[in-house]
C-alpha cells in the first residue's frame, strides 16, 4: 500500500461510481418485458445448442465491399477515417433483434487508421474500452508516437458498436453495459462480427502479412474473444481485460432493479448462459500460447484481478504480468507498456532494438 496506489484506486472508484450511477437501467414498468426477453433468449439458445456450441451462434462476416476513407486531423494527429456498411444481422428469432436493428448508429462500421507509406509493415488492431470510440480519446490511449512511429506499426483502431459515431444515446457507450440487456447481447455479437471483418479486410485488401491485436478493458475482452475465432492472428494482447462479462454485470447491477428481475425468474445462471456464446472462456484460443499475453492491475476496482488470472489460465499462460496500479492508470504504467512490447517482440512484430527494457519497478 502507498499514497500513490491509494490515489489510483480512488480514481477507479470514482469512475465506477459514475458508470453505475448514470447507467440507464429501465424502470420497474419494463421489468416484466426484460425478464420475458431474458427467459425467451435463454430457452432459444439452449434449444439451438448455441450455449454448448458457441461457434454455431456466430456467422462468418462478408468482406467489406463499400469502404470509404477520408483524411482527418485531431489534436495535431493525422489519421484516416474508414467507414463501411456492417454486414451484421442478428438471429431474427432472438428477442429484441428488430429493436436493435432499428438503430441507425450500429449499421455502419467506423475505424481510425494510421498507415506508413513506405511498403509493407505489420498491423496492430487496437480495440478501445467502454465509453471510448472517439478519435482523440482512442489515440490518447493507443499512442501513435509509441505504436505507429517508434515501433513502426500500421495501426487500425475499430469503433465498437454503440460507441463514438455508432452510438445510439447521448453518450458513447450508452446501451452497451447499461440499459437493455438484449441490446448488449446483440451489440457484442456485432462487435465480434465487425472485428472479424476488419481482420479479413486487412488480409485481403491491405495484403497484411502479420496482424497483432491489442485491447484494453472492454477492448481486452473483445481481443480475447476474437482470438477464439481468427486463427491467422500473429499475436493477441489483452490488457486489464474482462473475461466473464456476466460476473461483472451481476456484481455491479444496482440492487433494486436486480431484485425486480430476480423475482420474475431471471437468475445469474441464466445471464451467464445467455452470455456464454460471447465469452472468451467458452472456446480455446486459436493462437499459440507463446503468442498470447495478458496483463492486469493488482488494485483494479473495475475488473477484478481474478478475471485477468482466469483468462491467463484459460490461455495456458503461467501468470499474467501485473503492475502496481489501477484500471485507469494503465496508460501511465511502464510495466504495462513493457508487456505489450515484449509480446510484440516474441511474435516477430517489432525488432529487438525497438523494445524497451523491463522497468525496475512495476
Amino acid at each position: 500500500a502507498s499514497i500513490a496506489l491509494s490515489a489510483k484506486v480512488a480514481l477507479d472508484n470514482a469512475l465506477l461510481g459514475y458508470f453505475v450511477g448514470t447507467a440507464q437501467i429501465p424502470g420497474p414498468g419494463n421489468a416484466h418485458r426484460i425478464a420475458r426477453e431474458m427467459i425467451d433468449a435463454d430457452a432459444l439458445m439452449r434449444a439451438r445448442g448455441w450455449i454448448t456450441n458457441p461457434a454455431q451462434f456466430h456467422r462468418a462476416p462478408p468482406l467489406p465491399s463499400d469502404v470509404s476513407s477520408r483524411q482527418r486531423r485531431v489534436m495535431g494527429q493525422s489519421f484516416v477515417h474508414l467507414r463501411w456498411t456492417s454486414g451484421f444481422q442478428p438471429h431474427a428469432e432472438l428477442p429484441a433483434a428488430t429493436r436493435y436493428m432499428a438503430h441507425d448508429g450500429p449499421r455502419h462500421m467506423h475505424a481510425w487508421m494510421l498507415q506508413h507509406d513506405d511498403g509493407p509493415r505489420p498491423w496492430l488492431i487496437a480495440i478501445h474500452g467502454y465509453r471510448m470510440g472517439v478519435p482523440g480519446i482512442d489515440l490518447s490511449l493507443f499512442s501513435p508516437q509509441w505504436l505507429h512511429e517508434r515501433l513502426g506499426l500500421n495501426v487500425l483502431l475499430p469503433v465498437l458498436p454503440l460507441h463514438g459515431p455508432r452510438r445510439i444515446g447521448r453518450r458513447s457507450g450508452d446501451g452497451y453495459l447499461g440499459g437493455e440487456f438484449l441490446d448488449l447481447v446483440h451489440a457484442q455479437t456485432q462487435a465480434l462480427h465487425d472485428l472479424r471483418a476488419s481482420v479479413h479486410w486487412l488480409k485481403q485488401v491491405q495484403q497484411a502479412e502479420r496482424i497483432a491485436v491489442l485491447g484494453y478493458s472492454l477492448g481486452g475482452y473483445n481481443a480475447s474473444l476474437l482470438a477464439t475465432y481468427e486463427a491467422e492472428l500473429d499475436c493477441v494482447i489483452a490488457g486489464i481485460p474482462l473475461a466473464d462479462a456476466a460476473d461483472v454485470l451481476w456484481r455491479h447491477f444496482p440492487v433494486l432493479p436486480r431484485r425486480s428481475i430476480e423475482a420474475l425468474g431471471v437468475t445469474e445462471a441464466m445471464m451467464r448462459g445467455v452470455m456464454h456464446p460471447l465469452s472468451p472462456l467458452a472456446r480455446p484460443s486459436m493462437i499459440r500460447s507463446d503468442r498470447c499475453a495478458v496483463f492486469g492491475a493488482v488494485a483494479d476496482q473495475l475488473v477484478p484481478p481474478a478475471q485477468v488470472q482466469r483468462l491467463a489460465a484459460h490461455w495456458g499462460l503461467d501468470a499474467p504480468t501485473w503492475y502496481r496500479g489501477s484500471h485507469l492508470s494503465v496508460r501511465r504504467e511502464a510495466l504495462a507498456r513493457y508487456a505489450v512490447e515484449r509480446a510484440l517482440l516474441a511474435a516477430g512484430m517489432v525488432d529487438r532494438e525497438d523494445t524497451a527494457p523491463r522497468p525496475l519497478i512495476g
